[in-house]
């Protein structure tokens, strides 16, 4: 997920995830894991994801994109 620039820092990325892992809870999920890029990694880290592993991607255009795995139990 984004947030347009206009709006970050509003607790909207905050208040997806909350209800993301509602849902997950209770559909009776016992884990959330996620790929996140660099700029969402510290939101991730405050809202209780821990680092699993991160890897470098090649889109087809030959950008390079960080992708960090990162997993939170419900």
């Amino acid at each position: 997920m984004y947030t347009h620039p206009d709006w970050t820092r509003h607790g909207i990325g905050t208040l997806l995830l909350m209800l993301g892992e509602n849902a997950a809870r209770e559909a009776g999920f016992k884990a959330i894991e996620l790929g996140s890029t660099i700029p969402g990694e510290p939101l991730y880290l405050a809202l209780g994801y821990k680092e699993v592993n991160r890897e470098t991607m090649i889109a087809d255009n030959g950008a390079e994109n960080v992708i960090i795995r990162m997993l939170k139990m419900l």
